[in-house]
This record gives C-alpha cells, sequence and structure tokens, in this order.
C-alpha cells in the first residue's frame, strides 16, 4: 500500500494515501483488511483526504511492516469475488440483520440523542416539546 505517514504516537498513526477518492467499498475492504490485524484497536478514515488514523496497543513497527504488505489492487479483485459470492447468496434475512453490531461511534450518538430527546421532554413545556419534535421531523425528510 502506497502511504506517508503524516503523523504518530506511541499508540496510533496517522498516514495520508497515495490513492485518491476511495469508494465506500475500498475504504471498507481496507477497514477489514486493516482490522485482521490483532493489534489495531481503532481505525477511521477521511476519505476527502485520503487519509486513515490507526490506533493500536503495540508493535508499531509490526503494523508499518502489515500496511506495507497489503495490496490495493488485489483488495479490489477480492471485493469484486466477495459481491458475486454474496449476490449468489440471496438476500440477508431479517434474523441475519439483527446479528449484526452497530459501529461504536454510531451506537453512542445514537445514545447522546436518546439521552437529550429524554430531557427535553422530561424538563421543557408541551409547545416547546412539540417544536422540537417538529424541527426534528423536518430534518430527516
Amino acid at each position: 500500500m502506497k502511504y506517508t505517514i503524516e503523523h504518530q504516537t506511541k499508540y496510533s498513526i496517522r498516514l495520508r494515501l497515495k490513492y485518491k477518492n476511495l469508494t465506500n467499498e475500498q475504504v471498507s475492504l481496507l477497514k477489514g483488511k486493516l482490522f485482521e490485524n490483532k493489534n489495531i484497536t481503532d481505525i477511521r478514515f477521511f476519505k476527502s483526504v485520503g487519509g486513515i488514523n490507526i490506533s493500536f496497543n503495540s508493535g508499531k513497527k509490526d503494523i508499518i511492516e502489515f500496511l506495507n504488505n497489503i495490496d490495493m489492487d488485489n483488495l479490489n479483485k477480492e471485493y469484486k469475488e466477495k459481491v458475486s459470492e454474496y449476490n449468489a447468496l440471496g438476500p440477508i434475512t431479517v434474523s441475519e440483520l439483527n446479528a449484526r453490531k452497530l459501529d461504536d461511534r454510531i451506537k453512542r450518538h445514537l445514545q447522546n440523542k436518546i439521552v437529550a430527546e429524554a430531557f427535553t421532554d422530561l424538563f421543557l413545556p408541551a409547545p416547546v416539546q412539540l417544536a422540537m419534535h417538529l424541527h426534528e421531523y423536518l430534518l430527516l425528510n
């Protein structure tokens, strides 16, 4: 994989990829590939600038060696093969969807929204509550 190291600390490293305009598929493939390394604890992608922030427990040299061994062209081929396999399996069932887990950032965001909603309903007068709910509804549409 081609990249430059922008910043590094004892337990994290920020990279700038040499690949412009990564697709969502490429990002998810690369994220899956990176999580194969047991030392990596968190990965954040910045698609607009082609950056990655990788947090890890230990073994910075191992992480860098692992990054150097990733072949983006091979990842694209693997993706196309997996897509054809998934298409052959058919649609996803409800039980399979229920078995999936949310990303931690999304989960925290939803928890914060729920807590804010509960406090809004608990402390604000009814007309203000109605205005807040209407505002949220309009944001969704």
